[in-house]
């Protein structure tokens, strides 16, 4: 026999506090000594974390995503906010076709819809942070503040104001101030104000390792600080 099979357990009784497991045999006083409840692979609560509570203002509308934080909004499936406030998770075709306006510049393009017959399932992560947005697939914000993941595949790490445009795939940026990348492959670390080539070609594969309002104009090129 199974614990809870005849008489339903309710959850609210694992409150952290330890619980012992009386047995008591047709109308025989209860055997002594009564054994502890210990944890088990199986948990009655292991669909939340005790302690925790998610904000009110969450919104999770895509099928096995998660919301933690308060005021985070989630529109795609197998996706996950896991704190902060006011971050947004919304995926449109391959790459993102409405920017966020509140970081500049605003001028996204779209990319190759064609993509979107490859992959049947889009999915983005966003850590924490405040205002954050992952708008292309499978891309990913860890924290920071007002950074937005637009390219598919792409990275942030922190920092403020980063942006991965729409056709910089597989790109990443660590960290670091109003840093954007808008080629294939192309990555900076950190700083101020850089950016890799804008020169619209889909391959760019350059590198900024840090400093202030550099700029990558040709491929493979590479600017340490």
């Amino acid at each position: 026999m199974n614990l809870g099979q005849t008489q339903p357990l309710n959850a609210s009784i694992f409150d952290g506090t330890p619980k012992y497991l009386g047995i008591t045999v047709d109308t025989d006083p209860e055997l002594s000594p009564r054994a502890i409840l210990g944890t088990a692979a199986y948990a009655i609560r292991a669909q939340s974390v005790l302690g925790f509570e998610a904000g009110p203002g969450n919104v999770v509308t895509g099928e096995y995503s998660f919301a933690a934080g308060d005021s985070n909004t989630i529109l795609d499936d197998y996706s996950s906010i896991t704190g902060g406030e006011h971050n947004v998770i919304e995926i449109l075709n391959f790459s993102d076709t409405i920017p966020d306006t509140s970081v500049s510049p605003s001028s996204f393009t779209d990319y190759d819809p064609s993509f979107d017959k490859l992959h049947a399932v889009f999915t983005a992560f966003i850590g924490g942070g405040f205002f954050n947005h992952a708008h292309g697939a499978f891309s990913c914000a860890v924290g920071g503040w007002r950074d937005s993941a637009a390219a598919a595949f792409s990275t942030i790490g922190c920092g403020f104001g980063n942006i991965t445009h729409a056709p910089a795939r597989f790109s990443v940026i660590g960290g670091g101030l109003r840093n954007q990348t808008w080629g294939y492959f192309s990555t900076i670390s950190g700083g101020q104000y850089n950016q890799t080539s804008t020169s619209g070609a889909s391959f760019n594969g350059s590198a900024i390792g840090g400093g202030l309002r550099n700029q990558t104009d040709h491929h493979i090129a590479t600017i340490a600080g």
